[in-house]
């Protein structure tokens, strides 16, 4: 309940101007009638005693508090002369007239405050006789408008017509809900300061205090008349005017870079300025300590302009005229802040009851280094390269550092100044692409961390940057590109890297590259020749090779120290029938005949048909001579008649030679 100021003392309200009211003077006794003038006495006897004194009734026990009212006290024997019969009220003495049947007189307005219960002291000769008489003091009722009693917490002026018997000049006092008297203003007017009232036109004007704290509930005051008559107490319930916040558009986010919030609600109108010098109200941010220069309302910015000048924790009303609509300017949320997903926004009224807190969500759009569908994300162990971030909804701009493992990359001001740059990263706002260059791994494969910190602090999910080995390049295979399955046949190789190459591959073998061919059983397969790399094809294996075919194609590539491997490039070896020669190929059948064989070259597993049919033959160390048994014909032929086999050298590699013909002839 407010404590309001202590106006004890202060005199009543007049109802009426002019109608100062003050307690009755004496009225003066009335002058005698000629029908009560002075009697002719007769001459008593001389041992005569006089009547004493009879009081009978009082004419009237009762008179109005704000009236005079005349009173006749009956009797007999009242003594007539001059002050020997006395009416006292109190320590007042009254004018009376006495008769000897009679005493009237008139009994005085009851003075503000005073005792509605009097006694009249009536004394006559030598008796006396106490009367009592009662005031009637007027009931006083007051009626308020109804819809005013419960009013915002501010100082409320209340118009207040008293009812009932009320007339001209009546006086009230109005005393508040700690039952002290409020103060009356100088002059009739109906706006009378607050913590005081006046009286105008037959009404009351109370001028409350405004609430003296949040826990207040409410207060009241009560209107007594002059005569301490109390009237019925009105009763005032607070009506502290909390505000309400909510979003304006339901999908409205607030990114951690803050911005401009529209929000609706009830009593905006009572939120307070927030000014400097004022620690009450405003509005407060849950993710800023504010201070009273942090909320300041301001002028509604008339522009684009205006508003990005706006200070960060400024506020406005939407509409100045209906204010059920603010507009704040969040600050930044802030790294120390950067583990936050929402904040809330508190609005406080002037008197210091604030809303509820209402929250809000930190659209914090979500990077993601991503790369086009097919990339790879690796980088060449001696000479690092470029990796592009990009996609749809990545939100690349975000992106605020970058590391690799643990050492920074520095962001570049331009594309061309990353392409100067040892490393470093730059965004492309146009194509919406974020680029990543890094020097070699010290020759080290292995993969390594990429990681990014947005603008908000917080971590972008780190992705994994294979170091490999560097690329041979393209290899090209010089004019010489086939050869017999017997090697020997030297080939060359080009190519933009191939003096890193420290291995060709043949097929499946792979053969050192030496600094130089070299001689005798130390010659190297494959040696540097200038800007070129040699190789002498090695003899293919019969074992390696598919029995009867007259080619084979092998893969021959480079590769560098880290196994890095060149494209491949083809070579054919080739494969034909053998040459031979045989001897005799005759015989008159009369005996077995040992036919000699004789290859142009080695053939190592070769084997002998005749008519089509594998046969013993006897190999020498050289592996070019095969002796075959050709046996007689039986039964025996018939004088002249000839009989024809065919002899068929199948070499190591499966091949045919042409068929020879032995030819047997009848003896």
């Amino acid at each position: 309940m407010s404590r309001m100021k202590n106006w004890v003392g202060a005199s009543a309200v007049a109802m009426l101007a002019g109608a100062s009211l003050v307690a009755a003077p004496a009225v003066q006794a009335a002058p005698l009638t000629s029908s009560i003038a002075k009697a002719v006495a007769f001459a008593p006897a001389a041992d005569a005693a006089p009547a004493k004194p009879k009081f009978g009734k009082i004419s009237v026990a009762k008179g109005a508090a704000r009236d005079t009212t005349a009173i006749t006290i009956s009797g007999t024997n009242f003594d007539t002369a001059e002050g020997k019969t006395t009416v006292k009220v109190g320590d007042a003495t009254l004018t009376a007239a006495v008769s000897a049947s009679s005493i009237a007189f008139t009994m005085p307005k009851l003075a503000a405050g005073g005792d509605p219960k009097a006694t009249i002291s009536v004394t006559s000769g030598e008796a006396s006789k106490d009367f009592k008489f009662t005031y009637v003091i007027p009931a006083v009722k007051v009626t308020v408008d109804k819809t005013k009693l419960k009013p915002v917490p501010d100082s409320v002026l209340l118009e207040v017509t008293p009812t009932g018997d009320v007339k001209p000049g009546d006086k009230f006092t109005v005393k508040n809900g700690a039952g002290e008297e409020m103060a009356a203003e100088a002059t009739a007017t109906a706006t009378p300061a607050e913590g005081k009232v006046s009286a105008k036109d037959n009404k009351l004007y109370v001028h409350l205090d405004k609430r003296a704290s949040t826990t207040e509930k409410g207060t009241s005051f009560t209107v007594f008349n002059e005569w301490n008559k109390k009237g019925q107490t009105i009763k005032l319930s607070w009506n502290p005017a909390i505000p309400t916040l909510k979003a304006a558009v339901k999908t409205e986010k607030i990114t951690p870079d803050g911005g401009v919030l529209t929000l609706t609600g009830k009593n905006l109108a009572y939120v307070a300025a927030g000014t400097s010098g004022t620690t009450a109200g405003g509005i407060k941010f849950s993710h800023v300590e504010t201070t009273p220069t942090d909320a300041v309302k301001i002028t509604k910015p008339t522009n684009e302009a205006g508003l990005t000048s706006a200070k960060a924790g400024s506020w406005w009303y939407v509409d100045e005229t209906k204010k059920d609509q603010i507009q704040v300017k969040v600050p930044a949320r802030g790294t120390d802040k950067k583990t936050d997903k929402s904040f809330t926004i508190t609005a406080t009224n002037k008197w210091d009851s604030p809303s509820k807190a209402m929250k809000v969500n930190w659209l914090e759009n979500k990077t993601a280094l991503k790369v086009k569908k097919g990339t790879k994300l690796e980088l060449d162990a001696v000479s690092g390269g470029t990796i592009v971030f990009e996609g749809d909804k990545t939100y690349l701009d975000l992106v605020a550092s970058m590391k690799l493992n643990d050492k920074a990359l520095e962001e570049a001001e331009t594309a061309a100044a990353l392409d100067e740059a040892d490393s470093g990263w730059f965004y492309n706002a146009t194509a919406k692409s974020l680029t990543v260059k890094a020097g070699g791994n010290d020759r080290a494969l292995g993969t390594v961390n990429l990681t990014a910190v947005n603008k908000w602090g917080n971590d972008i999910k780190a992705v994994k940057v294979k170091y490999v080995a560097p690329k041979m390049g393209t290899v090209a295979i010089g004019t010489t590109k086939e050869g017999s399955v017997a090697g020997g046949v030297d080939i060359e190789l080009t190519g933009d890297k191939v003096s890193t190459a420290k291995t060709v591959r043949i097929g499946t073998t792979d053969y050192e590259i030496k600094a130089e061919k070299g001689t005798g059983a130390t010659a190297a397969v494959a040696w540097i020749d200038g800007a070129k790399i040699k190789v002498t094809m090695p003899e293919i294996k019969a074992s390696e090779w598919t029995a009867g075919a007259t080619q084979k194609q092998v893969v021959v590539s480079l590769l560098n120290e880290w196994r890095g491997k060149s494209n491949g490039v083809v070579f054919t070896y080739k494969a034909a029938a053998t040459s031979v020669t045989a001897s005799p190929l005759a015989s008159d059948n009369t005996e077995d005949v040992t036919v000699v064989i004789t290859a142009a070259t080695a053939q190592p597993g070769a084997k002998v048909l005749v008519d089509g049919k594998p046969v013993t033959a006897t190999v020498d160390d050289t592996n070019k001579t095969f002796s075959i048994i050709m046996p007689k014909v039986t039964p025996a032929l018939a004088k002249d008649a000839t009989k024809t086999s065919k002899i068929t050298f199948v070499n190591t590699y499966g091949i045919k030679s042409t068929d020879l013909s032995f030819v047997y002839t009848g003896k």
